[in-house]
């Protein structure tokens, strides 16, 4: 029953309880840096900042990830975290707190997000195998978890930023990633040391790899420009809720409505791939989400945003789900943290692009035009990411169906 073991509910355990602090610093983060300067331009630097960290050390983490192994880089990531976070309202405390240190501490913890992540993925096989069956529905089963903690940790937050204070939230977020840590060093075996190889020289080999697998290529490519509009979306949020209704709750219960439609939709995909072939499901669901990203940039009213925002978070449970567990068991192993690595930079310093662009356009041209960016960029990259996996299915031997020793196995 690898789908019920204590390592990966250990990891599960650990994602909840980091993510859902994340979740809450995600708000806190942007609506202290509103209340303090009043600029959605300088918060959309600090929330760009973050992502750009990837940019410097993202590409090189893959090869440190190898080195060290996928469990001791997560480790090493929630004990490193935790200062930082904390670093934030003790600074603030002492008055010591400018712009340009908090768009830094930014910087830092978005280097440490992207190995962290990729390490996470790159675990999954070394506690449940190879089967890429049973790491679809692993995958699922973490973005569930994710989803669930958009779902509690914002509206948490909007009412603990009004009871305690923005930068006041941050230190409980610091805590998380001690809890997640001691999850991890407890519960969570270490797995074996990757083997050395020639296509793992140089700080490169990721991203030779990802452009050479003529599928990777397009999806990897597609995912950065999917990647910019979703940040982009992502920076909207919390300046809607601040200069329409001056109400941070309005921004957590939006995306609580991301995450719930998420769990949802991660719930649904593992039955639907029990019976409907993973690329007709990211087809299909890419195709629904580009609708619903036209929707947004009609100015809808707040509750017709919320349920289209919703529509997009479900639709992409069933895209991520099968896309990383694709990514994952596509590379050789001695590639795979190099590849996931390369493939989370490329796509977060695009979402850097998306989350620095966000507040300078609300603000000198309006929410419309942001909308109608995303739209354009979600556009142009769907026909070639449809177009590979349509390729893909059509190239592949078929795939029994799934037994019903194999559905009670997981």
């Amino acid at each position: 029953m690898p789908l019920r073991s204590r390592p990966l509910l250990a990891l599960l355990a650990a994602e909840a309880v980091s993510t859902t602090g994340s979740q809450m610093t995600w708000l806190a983060v942007p609506w202290f840096v509103l209340e303090t300067t009043g600029s959605p331009t300088r918060m959309s630097v600090v929330l760009a900042a973050e992502f750009l960290g990837t940019a410097l050390v993202g590409i090189p983490s893959g090869a440190v990830a190898a080195r060290l192994g996928a469990r001791r880089m997560l480790l090493a990531c929630d004990l490193l975290r935790a200062p930082l976070v904390a670093l934030v309202p003790l600074l603030h405390v002492a008055e010591l707190l400018t712009f340009p240190l908090l768009a830094a501490i930014a910087f830092v913890l978005g280097a440490l997000w992207t190995p962290a992540y990729s390490s996470q993925r790159v675990i999954l096989p070394e506690l449940l195998g190879e089967d890429d069956r049973v790491l679809v529905q692993a995958n699922a089963l973490l973005r569930a978890t994710t989803s669930t903690t958009v779902l509690v940790g914002p509206p948490i937050a909007g009412l603990l930023i009004v009871a305690l204070g923005a930068s006041n939230v941050l230190w409980l977020d610091a805590g998380t990633f001690l809890v997640s840590f001691a999850l991890i060093a407890l519960f969570v075996p270490p797995g074996d040391r990757l083997p050395a190889a020639e296509d793992t020289r140089g700080l490169f080999a990721g991203i030779r790899f990802l452009w050479r697998d003529r599928l990777l290529r397009p999806w990897t490519l597609a995912g950065a420009g999917f990647e910019l509009g979703s940040q982009a979306l992502f920076a909207v949020i919390p300046v809607l809720a601040f200069l329409r209704f001056d109400d941070p709750t309005v921004a957590g219960w939006l995306w609580a409505a991301f995450g719930a439609a998420g769990i949802a939709g991660s719930v649904l995909v593992v039955v639907a791939l029990r019976r409907i072939d993973p690329y007709l499901i990211v087809v299909f669901a890419k195709v629904g989400q580009l609708v619903l990203f036209w929707l947004l940039a009609l100015d809808l009213p707040v509750v017709a945003f919320g349920v289209t925002v919703a529509g997009v978070s479900f639709l992409a449970s069933f895209i991520n789900a099968p896309v990383t567990a694709v990514q994952t068991t596509r590379a050789p192993r001695s590639v795979r943290p190099h590849a996931m690595a390369a493939y989370m930079t490329l796509t977060l310093v695009a979402g850097a692009v998306g989350l620095a662009s966000a507040g300078p356009v609300v603000e000198h041209v309006g929410f419309r035009a942001v909308f109608v960016g995303i739209a354009l960029v979600h556009t142009i990259g769907s026909p070639p990411f449809i177009l590979a996996a349509l390729r893909e299915r059509a190239e592949r031997p078929p795939r029994p169906p799934v037994t019903t020793s194999e559905r009670a196995r997981a």
